[in-house]
């Protein structure tokens, strides 16, 4: 079975509390996440709930909706969720935070594809990557309290 990864990190001058807060704030997506505009969940964020993600890839082009079922809701650990047919594509997406501190936090932030089609992900890799990234940045600023300041 074909496999492909994309993988971030960042570090965050937050503690690990604070991001995670952020982390699972879903109701608060569409506010400040330019990658995930939207999370939509019954019930508690909790490993086996069934949700459906609004992802904006490229920004200004229609978002695509996935259906996921929670994996992984570890508190100041793991956030993660698949999505995808099974066999033909599917989708490990993960936030883990693996280090941190009272002022800081190592978030990595990824997604492991394996399927019949993921060959036909990888020209799309470096959009993968540039949208994670701007979630990462997004997600600092949110953290840091800083959203919506102008750049010093």
């Amino acid at each position: 079975m074909a496999t492909h990864e994309v993988v971030t990190e960042i570090t965050i001058a937050a503690p690990p509390e604070r991001v995670w807060q952020v982390l699972v704030d879903t109701a608060a997506y569409p506010q400040w996440n330019p990658l995930v505009r939207r999370l939509r969940h019954r019930g508690p964020l909790i490993a086996g709930a069934r949700g459906l993600l609004s992802i904006e890839l490229l920004p200004g082009r229609p978002p695509l909706l996935v259906p996921v079922r929670l994996r992984c809701v570890d508190r100041q650990r793991e956030l993660s969720w698949t999505g995808g047919i099974p066999g033909v594509v599917v989708g490990l997406h993960y936030h883990r935070i693996v280090d941190g501190d009272a002022r800081s936090t190592r978030l990595v932030h990824g997604e492991r594809f394996e399927g019949a089609l993921v060959p036909l992900l990888r020209p799309i890799r470096g959009q993968l990557q540039e949208g994670y990234a701007r979630f990462n940045a997004a997600l600092k600023a949110r953290a840091e309290g800083c959203e919506g300041r102008s750049p010093a």
